[in-house]
This record gives structure tokens, C-alpha cells and sequence, in this order.
């Protein structure tokens, strides 16, 4: 086994959900992301490590959208550790890459027909299973952390949890949904009240379709519709890349100016007093 961070790296991110499991143990997984509040193991779900490797990265990076923090599985072992010194990390990822590995139980779940991947009734489906909040447990609990009930006039959708979890740091206030794939985006079900929809684009050719096809389908139901781009291929890699401050003004000018003070706050320059 190598002796450099590197060569480290990347024998963790081969066993990327085993080192999650064992280190991030209050988190869960979702989809191809574990979720955790923090690389610290600390219960919640602003932490997302990417598990399967794909055009976005590579296994066993990490972003946390409450901080705007990122790293790899060497990172999330010193931090859950309290490891200050790196030869201990190292030691530390040597002794868990020797421990055997368990299969995962199998699961007991039912099967169930279900309907195609992508398709609308599917996003239908998703939609129906769904309720208000207002007026449940979920919206006492939301409130006793001191999250109000969000405002549905206004919404940003885009197509995966980190496209939509860093645009949701720099306007935390604003209603943002994530429709797991450019097939759901184009497919999202808008709401009755809705008014405005920012569409959080992916810059490739599916998210340049998702894009066109829930923007015609916004407009045909009096909806107004703008695209939000990014610098680079994604908002996530504009966050690692630029950081919040910039992700927070790119925003500010894409936004309207009325919901740009709204979920942001005015523009502040070196100028402003």
C-alpha cells in the first residue's frame, strides 16, 4: 500500500461507503451520497460525500453545505478522529483499509412494479407521496431549529443534491429543490402558487435540454423562468473553485434585484458604508 496522501486517497475511496459507515456512523446513505451533519460525525444533513465516482469527482469527496467546506476520505478520518498530525491519519486509514469488509445485509423489502425511471408519472408519483408542511410535526420541528416554513412563490430546482445544496449556501432562505436527474428536472411538477423558477443548469448538453424542456413547460403555465449558470461545469465546482463569497454575488446578479435582497441581501461592494 502506498505511502503517499495520494496513493492513500485513493485505496479509501475504492471502499468510499465502508469508510462512511464506519467513521460518519449517525449519517445514512442516500442515493450515491452519504449524508452527516459534519466530517466531524455529528448527526444531520448538510454533509454530502459523493460515494460513486462520476463526471462531478471522484469517490470520497465531500461538501458541506452548511460551511462551505470540501475534502477527501483522509480529511473526514482526521476530523472524526481529532487526528492533528498527518503520519496519524496515515496510520489510522492503513488500519482501517486492513480491517475485513462485511457484505451489506440483503434486503427484505417487498419488490414493487415501478414506473419508468425519468418518466413524468414517476415525478408524479414522487410529488403525490408528498404533503404540506405546514401544520405537521415537520413543521414544529423546523421551527424549534429555527427554520421558518419557506415561501412557495419562488423556486430553484436543478438537477443533483450538489447543484442545488451550494447555490442553498449562499441563499439559504430560498425555496430549492433537487430533481436527481436532468430526466426529473424536465419533468418537475411546479406548484399552483408558484410564480418564478430558477433553473439551476448543469453546463453540459442534458442539462441544456433539461433546461429548454421545464422552461417551456413553466412558460406555458404563466410561469417566469430563468436559468441560472454557472462558471464552470457546475455550481458545486464554483463553490470549491471560487468559494461562497463569489457563488453568493454570481447569484445576487442572475437573481432578480427584488428576490436578489430577498434571500440574499443587498449587494455589498467595497464602497458601501
Amino acid at each position: 500500500m502506498g505511502r503517499h496522501p495520494h496513493d492513500l486517497a485513493h485505496h479509501l475511496s475504492r471502499e468510499a461507503e465502508a469508510v462512511c459507515r464506519y467513521y460518519l456512523s449517525n449519517g445514512r446513505r442516500q442515493g450515491s451520497y452519504w449524508m452527516v451533519g459534519d466530517a466531524r460525525n455529528t448527526p444531520g444533513r448538510s454533509m454530502f460525500v459523493r460515494l460513486i465516482a462520476s463526471r462531478k469527482g471522484s469517490a470520497g469527496k465531500w461538501t458541506d453545505a452548511a460551511t462551505g467546506q470540501h475534502g477527501d476520505l483522509l480529511d473526514i478520518i482526521r476530523e472524526s478522529c481529532g487526528r492533528l498530525d498527518f503520519r496519524d491519519v496515515a496510520d489510522e486509514a492503513r488500519r482501517f483499509l486492513n480491517l475485513p469488509r462485511s457484505d451489506p445485509a440483503p434486503s427484505l423489502k417487498v419488490t414493487h412494479n415501478k414506473p419508468l425511471a425519468g418518466s413524468p408519472w414517476a415525478a408524479a408519483r414522487l410529488f403525490a407521496m408528498a404533503q404540506p408542511v405546514a401544520g405537521t410535526l415537520a413543521e414544529s420541528y423546523l421551527r424549534k431549529r429555527g427554520i421558518a416554513a419557506l415561501v412557495d412563490d419562488v423556486l430553484t430546482a436543478g438537477e443533483g443534491i450538489e447543484t442545488i445544496l451550494s447555490p442553498r449556501c449562499a441563499a439559504p432562505a430560498m425555496p430549492m429543490a433537487a430533481a436527481l436527474s436532468a430526466n426529473h428536472l424536465a419533468a418537475l411538477l411546479l406548484p399552483l402558487t408558484l410564480r418564478r423558477i430558477y433553473i439551476a443548469r448543469d453546463a453540459d448538453a442534458a442539462g441544456d435540454l433539461a433546461v429548454a424542456a421545464l422552461t417551456e413547460r413553466a412558460m406555458q403555465a404563466g410561469i417566469e423562468t430563468i436559468a441560472l449558470s454557472p462558471r464552470l461545469s457546475d455550481f458545486n465546482e464554483d463553490l470549491q473553485t471560487f468559494g461562497l463569497s463569489e457563488l453568493r454575488s454570481a447569484l445576487q446578479l442572475q437573481f432578480t434585484p427584488q428576490d436578489a435582497i430577498r434571500f440574499i441581501g443587498p449587494v455589498v461592494t467595497k464602497w458601501s458604508r
